[in-house]
């Protein structure tokens, strides 16, 4: 029961970071507030998933709040767009059916058993 979800990392955590809070948010098709560097932010910020502000930038992160929280077309738009990120992207049965078959790629024929 939440309007927006709110994804922080302090400055310094590795750039390749995507939270687990991340995928949970986009899965429930909500809109995303990030103040975060490298991967989470960049995700939010080229999918338009919401809105997305340099780690420790409090400033920066209290007006991206009050803009998604004053505007409900940016957060139905933001939200509907993190459900199909999550389901396009994210899917754990697609990603395990492309595992599979990576690895039965890989693997020879011959000692599958």
């Amino acid at each position: 029961s939440m309007d927006v979800a709110l994804v922080t990392l302090r400055p310094g955590v590795p750039h390749a970071t995507l939270p687990t809070k991340m995928y949970e948010a986009m899965a429930s098709g909500l809109p995303i507030v990030v103040a975060a560097d490298g991967e989470s932010n960049d995700l939010a910020r080229d999918e338009r998933l919401g809105l997305a502000v340099a780690a420790g930038d409090g400033a920066g992160l209290a007006a991206a709040i009050e803009r998604l929280a004053g505007d409900a077309s940016l957060r139905k738009e933001c939200g509907s767009r993190s459900l199909k990120v999550a389901r396009d992207r994210y899917d754990r049965r697609a990603i395990g059916a492309r595992l599979h078959d990576l690895l039965t790629a890989w693997v020879p024929a011959s000692s599958r058993g």
